[in-house]
């Protein structure tokens, strides 16, 4: 059943478009699979995502820069940190 899921039913559930499967054996000499999944729907996710994020902290080290705030001092990185994690918290 190991074998059925990961060879046909993970490619429907994360909607991979293409996969590669290469065996090898193990440190303990264990012959074991990999399989290394391609989406394009969960790339463009991801993709989106990062971009969310990179807008989020540019938006916050603007505001901090608009204010007169040094970047370098650990309370500004804080509170630039903390919104970046509320950004993502919101993205997922």
């Amino acid at each position: 059943m190991a074998e059925l899921d990961t060879t046909f039913l993970s490619r429907i559930r994360y909607d991979s478009d293409a996969y590669f499967t290469w065996f090898e054996w193990g440190a303990n000499a264990n012959p074991h699979a990999h399989r290394l999944y391609f989406s394009c729907e969960f790339s463009q996710h991801m993709d989106s995502l990062k971009q969310n994020i990179q807008n989020c902290l540019q938006s916050a080290k603007d505001e901090c820069l608009n204010t007169g705030q040094d970047l370098n001092n650990p309370l500004v990185q804080d509170t630039i940190h903390t919104k970046v994690l509320d950004c993502w918290d919101h993205a997922i």
